[in-house]
C-alpha cells in the first residue's frame, strides 16, 4: 500500500519519480524494441520474427529517437506508438519499405489534452485499433494519482477527453488489461480500493464489474491467462494470488 505523502516531503517524492524513471527508461524501450525488431541479418535471411526473437539478440535502432521515452504500444497497422516522458506528447516509430524497424524513423504524433502529462499509467491497445491511456501516479511529476483518461484515434491522428469511471477521484498507476473477447478491463490503483470497471469503445463509459478481491489493486499487474481468466499476484499481501472470472465476474 502506497503512504499519503506529506506536504514538506513533495520534493523527494518527486525525485524518487525521477529516479525510477532513470532506472526504467532503459528497460521500457527495450520492451518495445524486443517486440517489434528483428536483426537486419535475420530480415536478410527471411527468418521469421518468431523465430528470431529466441535469439535473444538486442541491436540499437539506427534512428534513436529524439525524446525521452516512456510506454509503448504496438499498433494494429505495424507501426509503434510511444510516450514522451513527463508529457502530453506522442510519437511513432515506422519500419522502412523493407519492413525493418531496426531502420525505422521516428514521426510526432498528435497530442493528448495539454493538462495530461502522466507517468505510471494504465495503458491498452484496443481490438478497434485505438489505443487508451488512463491515470498515472504522477502528473507532470506531481504525485496527483490524476484520474484523467484519454482515447486515441490512429486514423484521425485524434484524441478525445474520457472521464473516469463515476465515484472515481483517483485512477494513478492502475492494473489494466484487455480480456479475452476485447473488453477493455481495469481495477482501481492510487490508494487501497477494490473497485474495478470494464471499459465500453462505443459510448467511452465506464460499467462496474467484480466480486471477491481479496486485497486492494494498488501497485498490482494483470496477466491473460490460456483459460481466458485474468491472473494478478497481490501487493498487500505479497504471498498471495488471485485469478478472475470474467464471465462470472
Amino acid at each position: 500500500m502506497k503512504k499519503q505523502t506529506p506536504v514538506n516531503t513533495r520534493t523527494s517524492k518527486r525525485n524518487s519519480a525521477t529516479l525510477r524513471h532513470s532506472l526504467a527508461i532503459g528497460f521500457v524501450t527495450a520492451v518495445a524494441l524486443v517486440a517489434t525488431t528483428q536483426r537486419a541479418s535475420a530480415q536478410w535471411r527471411g527468418v521469421p520474427g518468431a523465430l528470431e526473437a529466441t535469439t535473444g539478440a538486442w541491436q540499437k535502432l539506427t534512428n534513436q529517437p529524439p525524446f525521452q521515452t516512456d510506454t509503448a504500444l504496438l499498433l494494429t497497422d505495424g507501426t509503434v506508438m510511444m510516450h514522451q516522458y513527463n508529457s502530453p506528447k506522442w510519437w511513432r516509430l515506422t519500419p522502412d519499405n523493407t519492413g525493418s524497424y531496426l531502420n525505422g524513423t521516428w514521426s510526432q504524433l498528435a497530442s493528448m489534452q495539454s493538462s495530461y502529462a502522466p507517468l505510471y499509467f494504465a495503458s491498452a491497445l484496443l481490438p478497434d485499433g485505438r489505443v487508451l491511456i488512463e491515470g498515472g501516479e504522477y502528473n507532470f511529476l506531481a504525485q496527483t494519482e490524476t484520474n484523467m483518461g484519454s482515447i486515441y484515434d490512429p486514423v484521425a491522428n485524434t484524441w478525445t477527453v474520457v472521464n473516469p469511471p463515476t465515484g472515481w477521484s483517483t485512477i494513478g498507476d492502475s492494473p489494466a488489461i484487455v480480456q479475452a473477447e476485447g473488453t477493455y478491463m481495469m481495477g482501481q490503483g492510487a490508494f487501497p480500493s477494490k473497485k474495478q470497471v470494464t471499459f465500453n469503445p462505443a459510448t467511452l463509459t465506464w460499467s462496474a464489474v467484480g466480486l471477491g478481491k481479496a486485497d486492494f489493486f494498488t501497485e498490482e499487474g494483470f496477466a491473460l491467462l490460456p483459460n481466458d481468466s485474468i491472473l494478478t499476484v497481490d501487493c498487500q499481501n505479497g504471498t498471495n494470488s488471485e485469478t478472475y472470472n470474467p464471465v462470472t465476474g
